[in-house]
């Protein structure tokens, strides 16, 4: 592998047609490699930074770029980050302002601008993890289960609030504790944990409306595990972005975060799975340099 080549992850899941484009946009400029299974584009982008890749690119969804970053991570060295969004969400390209177009994208290679992010390193049974975009506890657990690889490809982004609509009346709650980095102490029967460093989840649902993935903080919220009218209030609230502020969804900016619950909650960091009853999220600021779009800085 050249050090100077740019390297192209990409998850085959993203359709035939559209890795013929990237090809087409990108061959010759990058090497591409198609991810082989669960894991795989961690170990490439770890074995790139080891290269001395200068540039690793995540071609898919939330997922795949939460497997290249857990390959950067924890010490990227001088290479940079970059998000080709194909997948379903595309959360984190919002964020950074990233534009799904293959031949706008390519404009933002050449253009080379960059941006140093935070990131959350997770710790607990599972081991340490990093996540770039949002972790979310509890309730949307019930909501992926709903989830088919057809209903996505048919609703696409919608697909994700279909599932929620589904999964509201058979919601139960968990007794949790969140304690932060300034001492306060939040115990509350919640259906939902919500530790973010990128503005929206699920294809656009803007669950950190203000967040900012350099501003040094994570943006930590509770749902409560509130019932009939007040939880459809609530969840339309979220929907629109307009929860920050309610008494039903307490919010905290952190730098660190302890986080219990009864009974364990199951976690998706940028859409993987991990299950505890006690986890620790930590920021790591600016701890990757990544391609961005946009009016980024």
């Amino acid at each position: 592998m050249e050090p100077s080549q740019p390297l192209l992850i990409l998850n085959p899941g993203a359709g035939r047609t559209v890795r013929e484009e990237v090809d087409r946009a990108v061959g010759g400029r990058m090497r591409i490699v198609l991810t082989e299974g669960p894991g795989h584009a961690t170990e490439l982008a770890r074995r790139a930074v080891e290269g001395g890749v200068g540039t690793v690119v995540a071609g898919g969804g939330d997922g795949t770029l939460h497997e290249v970053v857990n390959g950067l991570l924890p010490d990227p060295g001088q290479t940079v980050c970059g998000l080709l969004p194909l997948g379903t969400g595309n959360d984190f390209a919002r964020t950074l302002g990233l534009p799904n177009e293959i031949e706008r994208w390519v404009e933002l290679l050449e253009g080379g601008k960059t941006r140093k992010v935070d990131v959350i390193e997770l710790d607990g049974p599972f081991g340490r993890r990093w996540a770039i975009n949002c972790v979310v506890g509890g309730a949307i657990d019930r909501v992926d289960e709903k989830l088919t690889e057809e209903a996505k490809r048919f609703w696409g982004p919608l697909s994700y609030l279909r599932a929620a609509a589904e999964t509201l009346p058979e919601l139960e709650p968990f007794a949790v504790e969140l304690l932060f980095d300034d001492g306060e102490r939040i115990a509350r029967e919640a259906h939902a944990v919500v530790v973010a460093n990128g503005r929206t989840v699920a294809g656009g649902v803007p669950v950190a409306p203000e967040a900012d993935p350099a501003d040094g903080s994570m943006d930590c919220l509770l749902l409560a595990a509130v019932q009939g009218i007040d939880l459809l209030t609530l969840a339309g609230k979220v929907l629109l972005g307009a929860h920050l502020g309610d008494e039903h969804a307490p919010f905290r900016r952190a730098r660190s975060l302890r986080l219990t619950s009864r009974p364990a909650m199951a976690f998706h960091a940028d859409g993987e799975r991990l299950d505890a009853a006690r986890a620790t999220f930590t920021l790591r600021p600016a701890a990757l340099r990544m391609l961005v779009g946009g009016e980024a800085e």
